[in-house]
Parts: structure tokens; C-alpha cells; sequence
């Protein structure tokens, strides 16, 4: 499975058209902007993946609803604090995975408006 495949599921997650942009190797959708309490601020994706050599790379937001179970279900993967670790969707349930990146969004979104 491609790494255009992995795009193609994010994208067809959302029911309208989200921005996209290349940063640091990493493959950015949407923004929000953050302040925090030291007054240090900047502009972050809502999403992102990274197409590495040794595993699909996608950032999550840490703390979104239902994230243990979906977990739980998802299939094989590598987890770091905020990344999944996927070396080819056919490791995973797609199903799960595009539930997981609703979820993440939906949370990002109130989180940062």
C-alpha cells in the first residue's frame, strides 16, 4: 500500500477539502494556532503524516475520545506519545484508523478554535 493511500484516507475522512503542506518531511493538514502560558506562540498541523522508509508516520492529537480502545483494535503498529508507527495499511483496520483520525481531528479542532 502507498503512502498516497494513507493521503487518500485522510482525505476522504473529511467532507470538505482541508489544506495540505509539506514542512520538515512531514505531510501537514490544517493548523491551529497555540499560546502558551509563557507567552511562547506559533502555528502547529491538525494532522500530519510522514511517508518514512521504516513505517508510515502519523501524528495524532494526544488526548482525543475513544484513543485507548481504538487502540486497542487498530491492528499491528508502534505508538510513541503523539505518533502511530504503521508500516503498510494492510497492519491496520482501515476503518479504525479513518475512526481515529475523525476522532483526532474533531478533538484538535474544539480544542485550538
Amino acid at each position: 500500500v502507498s503512502n498516497m493511500s494513507l493521503e487518500k484516507l485522510i482525505k476522504s475522512t473529511f467532507y470538505r477539502d482541508i489544506s495540505r503542506a509539506l514542512l520538515r518531511n512531514v505531510i501537514n493538514f490544517g493548523s491551529y494556532h497555540y499560546k502558551y502560558a509563557s507567552g511562547h506562540e506559533g502555528d502547529a498541523p491538525l494532522l500530519g503524516f510522514s511517508p518514512r522508509a521504516a513505517a508510515l508516520t502519523l501524528y495524532l492529537e494526544q488526548d482525543f475520545e475513544e484513543k485507548d480502545e481504538m487502540l486497542s483494535i487498530l491492528g499491528k503498529f508502534k505508538t510513541s506519545k503523539a505518533c502511530i508507527y504503521i508500516k503498510t495499511l494492510k497492519d491496520v483496520d482501515e476503518k479504525v484508523l479513518e475512526r481515529m483520525i475523525k476522532l483526532s481531528f474533531k478533538h484538535s479542532k474544539k480544542k485550538y478554535k
